[in-house]
């Protein structure tokens, strides 16, 4: 979640990650370079940057060629910041 209220979701097998805004609209589009992203959470000293954790699961050598960088882990500065997390306190 960001502090404007948007939901980022990664898109397994979807090259991306999409906001959803508070009124239920797709507003970003966040191309990831290979095909599985897995999450995405915001970090960084001000809570501007946002990971996105991908996979290789079920890549076989043909799809690791094409896309090498699958496993990885990408960073992006989206222009929106992050919220603290609130602990669960119950």
């Amino acid at each position: 979640m960001d502090a404007e209220g948007g939901v980022w979701n990664a898109e397994w097998e979807g090259h991306r990650v999409v906001r959803v805004a508070p009124d239920g609209t797709i507003d970003r589009v966040i191309d990831v370079p290979v095909w599985k992203p897995t999450c995405c959470t915001f970090g960084g000293t001000d809570l501007d940057t946002l990971f996105i954790t991908t996979s290789r699961l079920m890549s076989g050598e043909e799809d690791l060629t094409k896309e090498p960088e699958s496993g990885g882990l990408f960073a992006v500065k989206p222009g929106i910041c992050g919220v603290i997390d609130a602990p669960f306190n119950g």
